[in-house]
Order: C-alpha cells, then structure tokens, then sequence
C-alpha cells in the first residue's frame, strides 16, 4: 500500500494516460499556452519546472532524459534553444494559470496555463513601416502581420467520360 504517493491519472489505463501527458506537455511548450482541466492544468505546471530546470544543465544526459520523457525534438529544442536562455536566473515558477470558467459540456472547471509574462510573446511578429504623405508632415506607422497563407487555385475541370 503507497500511502503519499501522488500519481497523475488521466484516462483509464497507463499508456493512455502518459498519450495524454506527453501531448500535453508537447502542445504546451510548441504554442506556448494551454487550455485544459484543473487536474492537467496542475500536472502540466509541475512537470513543466521540472524539465526547464533538466535544459538548464544543457548536457547530452540532460537532453537524452527530456527526449525519453517528451519524444519529440522539436519541442526539446524550442525549450533548450528559446526559452530556457529568457528564463535567465529564474530557478522556479515558470508558469501561471488563470481560471477561465466552466465548460459548456460537463461543467469541468478549465484553466489556461502560460509562461510567465517574461516569455509570454505573440505568435506573429509586427514589422513598423514608415509611410509619409506628402500633404502633411504626419507620419502613419503600419503592422504587418505574417504573409498571408497563399490563396488555393482552383484546378481546370476536366471533361468526364460518360459510360455507356
């Protein structure tokens, strides 16, 4: 009997509660916010300092420990590469989570959780562009969003054979 243990239990099985987790963690560390239950939301948020605080020793054993953990090195390296450098000497408390209200569905408590306003940057970066006009000594400064995604050509329609 493990009196004092705490385990996070996601789903009903291992393997489909680890599915969960990883993905969890993954999604979080790729977009930089997640939006997910109370019990996840905690889960994430304690796992999250443990594995910031793996890529700050930045050796291979550290980064063959996170691999095993996350299996996927995108992630591993959008933590090693982006976010552990901002965090600077920051030892702990590298999340916050606001309480956004209940689900529509089963009325489960839901929490956004997100790096700390030192990493909380926008997806999209805005570029400044200076436009003068010539009447007036005013100056307009305009944000460019991303390249817009290009729009999908329509294909020829080809002539169907008809069957007799």
């Amino acid at each position: 009997m493990n009196k004092g243990i705490k385990k996070f239990k996601a789903r009903n099985g291992r393997d489909a509660t680890r599915s969960v987790a990883r993905k969890l963690l993954v999604n979080f560390i790729l977009n930089g916010k997640i939006k997910t239950t109370t019990k996840r939301a905690g889960y994430v948020k304690a796992v999250i300092d443990r594995f910031v605080s793996q890529a700050k020793k930045a050796t291979g054993g550290s980064k063959n420990a996170l691999q095993s953990k996350l299996s996927n090195k995108i992630a591993i390296d959008t933590l090693v590469k982006t976010i552990v450098p901002k965090l600077g000497t920051r030892t702990s408390g590298f999340t916050t989570m606001k309480r956004i209200g209940q689900r529509k569905g089963d009325a489960s408590e839901m929490i956004v959780v997100e790096w700390i306003s030192e990493l909380a940057s926008p997806k999209t970066t805005a570029v400044p562009i200076v436009v003068e006009e010539k009447k007036t000594d005013k100056v307009e400064v305009a944000e460019v969003i991303e390249k817009a995604t290009p729009k999908k050509t329509t294909k020829e329609e080809k002539p169907v054979a008809v069957q007799k």
